[in-house]
């Protein structure tokens, strides 16, 4: 059981530092985006490099909360206590997850905008 629980506790934590990390780099993507830009100053390829960056921790990350589900279910000695405390856990992670997913694509469709205001 205490291994089963230590396992889940790591990777919720790193599931944790990721999240935050995926939205550090958001957050950077974002004023790329919004940034008024000359033809000359424009960041098409960092804001391209920053989003397949983006997308892929995206794509790991919703791996790492599979696997952590998956953790949780195979402990079946947890006692609902426990079982409670990592789903509240685990739906905390989804939830910023989901946060930090719709952001992205919010940035990313602020940018299609943008760049078909410049082109007109």
């Amino acid at each position: 059981r205490r291994r089963q629980q230590s396992q889940f506790s790591q990777l919720a934590s790193s599931v944790g530092s990721d999240i935050h990390r995926t939205a550090s780099r958001l957050a950077s993507l974002t004023k790329l985006a919004q940034r008024k830009h000359s033809l000359f100053d424009d960041p098409t390829k960092q804001i391209s490099e920053l989003s397949a960056v983006i997308k892929t921790e995206i794509q790991d990350l919703n791996l790492k909360i599979d696997k952590l589900q998956q953790i949780q279910r195979a402990d079946v000695s947890a006692n609902t206590q426990e079982l409670r405390h990592e789903n509240r856990i685990v739906d905390s992670l989804k939830s910023r997850l989901m946060k930090t997913t719709k952001d992205f694509k919010d940035v990313l469709q602020m940018r299609t905008e943008t760049v078909r205001e410049q082109q007109d």
